[in-house]
């Protein structure tokens, strides 16, 4: 028996389902934390208004500013590690208005990435095995000169980055030797910046905390604090370690004893839990099941992209577009779940403490449009490959 309104539904529907079931976890952790439904509402509200415009943008308006995004890219970049604002300088404010300009750079050289691979992946020949070396190459200095400047003031968003951006070059047919090797350069000249931070601190910043995080020594000593915390379980009483901390703490307890909803005790002591350690927070409450959820809510959405990205290659009518949108979709489905799996590694102790936030879920205006705006690209580029209506003649331009 067929529903009504089943001749309607489309395998994109399923990310509305995801991003509204995420919106509500958003709500749950607003309302726990501080008893109000206005603001985190209100920002909801944005963030689907900015969904639902963007799905009837066309996408292929994108491909003509990509390279001006590349130059506003690294013109905010710079801007940011010359006068950034905010808790480790990664702010900038104009107008009266400050946003997180790391978000925004990330989403624009991914969009400048994919476009550059789609038009050189169409003139492939057909038994060419990997992307020529010098595009490679090309896309791998783009991605050395961005990452550099973000790791100054934010190393897990540098790794946000690099891990998305150098999964568009795999899917593109770039060797994954020359991956590898830029892989070993990438640690190693993350190990250096750390050590030299490490051992340029003064005594007055070996604890440095949340509030106090800017240094001559840029991210490298706190970096190291963090790993120190991660490795040794130790911790200091106050500040980033004593959350890292409560965070375990929390996420130990919803195994067995989830305290129920509003009733969680780490929240009171944690000055980043709406944003940083949101995770922690929903599983002592509602139990390590929330977790779960939510991992899996995550999952199905980079599934959809990914399906997204095969539609769009086994499209007859695929021509240069079709390229883009397989690795357009490809990219936003890993900036979304990389940054997922960063927060949440770091909640579970798999991974030192990071700061990168959860998306849909955390408090934050910039991330919470920026990832709007990709979710809504996300959807035009499914509605364009499940109406099959891709025009081969369409040309990208960088």
């Amino acid at each position: 028996m067929k529903l009504p309104f089943s001749n309607k539904l489309r395998f994109y529907h399923a990310i509305y389902v995801v991003v509204a079931l995420l919106c509500v976890f958003s709500l749950y952790a607003a309302f726990s934390l501080s008893g109000s439904l206005l603001a985190p509402l209100v920002q909801i509200l944005i963030g689907w208004a900015i969904i639902l415009s963007v799905t009837r943008v066309r996408y292929q308006i994108l491909n003509q500013f990509s390279s001006l995004g590349l130059l506003l890219a690294f013109i905010l970049l710079i801007c940011t590690l010359l006068f950034g604002k905010g808790g480790g300088g990664r702010s900038l404010r104009i107008l009266g208005i400050q946003f997180q300009s790391f978000y925004i750079a990330t989403f624009l050289i991914i969009l400048y990435i994919s476009t550059f691979l789609a038009i050189k992946c169409e003139k492939l020949n057909p038994k060419e095995k990997y992307l020529h070396k010098e595009d490679t190459r090309f896309v791998l200095i783009i991605i050395l000169i961005s990452v550099g400047m973000i790791a100054v003031r934010n190393i897990s968003t540098a790794l946000l980055l690099t891990l998305s951006s150098v999964g568009v070059l795999y899917v593109a047919g770039a060797d994954w030797r020359q991956l590898l090797k830029f892989a070993l350069l990438g640690g190693l000249a993350l190990g250096i910046y750390i050590g030299i931070g490490e051992f340029r601190k003064s005594d007055q910043e070996k604890d440095a905390t949340a509030q106090n995080e800017v240094s001559v020594n840029g991210r490298g000593s706190t970096a190291m604090n963090r790993i120190k915390y991660w490795l040794t379980g130790e911790s200091e009483t106050v500040g980033y370690g004593k959350q890292m901390t409560l965070a375990k703490a929390a996420v130990a307890r919803s195994f067995t004893r989830p305290t129920g909803p509003g009733k969680g005790m780490m929240k009171k002591n944690m000055a980043e839990g709406d944003n940083d350690f949101i995770f922690a927070l929903i599983c002592e409450e509602l139990s390590i099941v929330a977790g779960v959820v939510i991992f899996v809510l995550y999952s199905i959405l980079f599934y959809q992209s990914i399906l997204i990205a095969r539609k769009a290659r086994g499209n007859p009518k695929k021509g240069t577009q079709g390229y883009f949108i397989k690795l357009f979709s490809t990219g936003i489905g890993l900036l979304i779940l990389v940054q997922a799996l960063i927060h949440i590694g770091a909640n579970v102790g798999l991974i030192p403490a990071t700061g990168q936030t959860l998306p849909f879920i955390s408090r934050g205006i910039t991330p919470l449009i920026i990832t709007s705006i990709m979710i809504g690209i996300l959807v035009n580029m499914a509605k364009q490959v499940d109406e099959k209506t891709i025009d081969p003649d369409d040309e990208l331009e960088v």
